[in-house]
């Protein structure tokens, strides 16, 4: 190597070299960040529904409207719903079945009793809850406009505390808002812890018709709670049956007293 050649080498190698990382830093850039290694994604829920929301829209005076909720296990796992929680206590979700295999359907139904609901929108809920194995939660809807000439029943639901041994009586009133008087052929309740009766009717300045039934608890009831279901048959054809519950609390239990424990200003 002649001594021009290293000359020259000696005084641009050094420019170069530190050009070097300039150059490198520029294309990193322009080339963006590298890619990481991509994980797995997590399993989607398996249980799809046809429809989330059921819109009945405005229906007909009736006993009950009802809505069903059809599904479908999505995943390729089993799918156990283990509980379906209403909005409120007035709609009542029947769910047949509740264990299904990969690519199996289903349904259940929610019912609500118009009489026991006031006129205009409605909106309820149920949240379904399942396992595919992990635990799930699905919500669904049912809208419904209830019409203003129809039957109401009040209270929607009736409880009666009964601790002592006079009985006690309550009245479920009957409105027939649709100008025609209504005729009630029989009333009963489920369980025997309660009588129920006819008490009359009338129609009121507005041509209303209201009826009346007594539920009567009768004294000495045994402690704990009772459910039933006041029915009333009538011989309408849209209202075949109206119901009502029924909760029955009796007196508290009574307190195991030890006989080592005398009472205030006892004597054995």
């Amino acid at each position: 190597m002649s001594g021009a050649t290293r000359q020259f080498l000696s005084t641009r190698l050094p420019v170069a070299g530190l050009a070097i990382p300039v150059v490198l830093a520029v294309l990193a850039h322009l080339a963006g960040p590298r890619p990481g290694p991509v994980g797995a994604a997590p399993p989607r829920p398996a249980l799809g529904f046809s429809q989330y929301l059921v819109d009945l829209g405005a229906v007909a005076p009736s006993e009950e409207v009802s809505a069903h909720f059809e599904f479908t296990n999505q995943g390729r796992d089993i799918v156990t719903i283990s509980q379906l929680v209403p909005s409120c206590g007035c709609l009542d979700p029947q769910l047949k079945k509740k264990v299904y295999k990969p690519s199996e359907s289903g349904l259940f139904q929610v019912r609500v009793l118009t009489a026991n609901q006031n006129a205009g929108q409605k909106e309820y809920t149920v949240i379904v809850k399942y396992n595919d194995p992990l635990p799930r939660e699905v919500l669904v809807t049912f809208r419904v406009l209830l019409p203003d000439n129809q039957v109401s029943v009040r209270p929607i639901a009736m409880f009666i505390w009964q601790p002592g041994s006079q009985p006690i009586t309550q009245d479920i009133e009957i409105t027939d808002r649709r100008g025609r008087p209504m005729t009630i052929k029989r009333v009963e309740c489920s369980r025997d812890a309660a009588q129920v009766e006819l008490a009359g009717s009338e129609i009121d300045q507005d041509g209303n018709w209201h009826g009346h039934v007594k539920v009567t608890v009768p004294g000495n009831q045994s402690p704990g709670r009772v459910e039933a279901l006041v029915k009333i048959f009538t011989e309408d054809e849209d209202y075949p049956v109206l119901r009502v519950p029924l909760r029955i609390e009796g007196p508290s239990s009574p307190k195991v007293r030890d006989s080592h424990v005398q009472p205030a200003g006892a004597t054995r």
